[in-house]
């Protein structure tokens, strides 16, 4: 999610890609991931998926970036209370892929609509 060329934004995704090709490999984001041994356990919930988006468009092709939001769509849920948190990671993950905003280098958000003055 940080501007690409921000000091320090691609090392920090590096450091990310063992992660991101495991999950995309099992096709879900797991649960729980262990830091000293790296491994995962459990499918995580759907909002996992839906906050990886960004991560995954940086490390994966178009085919496979697509294929990861559109299961994060279809298996959202937004009629139940208890979804809430999934929905909030929704918001960040898909609102990320779908272009409704970025950040520049100084982290300040960037919107689509701003620049045209329409909202």
């Amino acid at each position: 999610m940080m501007s690409s060329d921000m000091e320090g934004a691609q090392p920090l995704v590096n450091s990310f890609k063992p992660f991101i090709s495991q999950a995309i490999g099992q096709q879900y984001t797991p649960l729980n991931t262990y830091a000293q041994s790296g491994k995962m356990e459990q499918r995580g919930p759907i909002g996992f998926d839906a906050a990886l988006l960004p991560l995954i468009g940086l490390n994966a092709d178009e085919r496979v970036t697509s294929n990861w939001a559109e299961r994060v769509r279809e298996n959202l849920v937004t009629d139940r209370n208890n979804e809430y948190y999934n929905n909030v990671l929704a918001l960040f993950g898909l609102g990320w892929y779908d272009n409704q905003y970025r950040f520049n280098s100084q982290g300040e958000l960037l919107v689509p609509w701003a620049e045209s003055g329409q909202p």
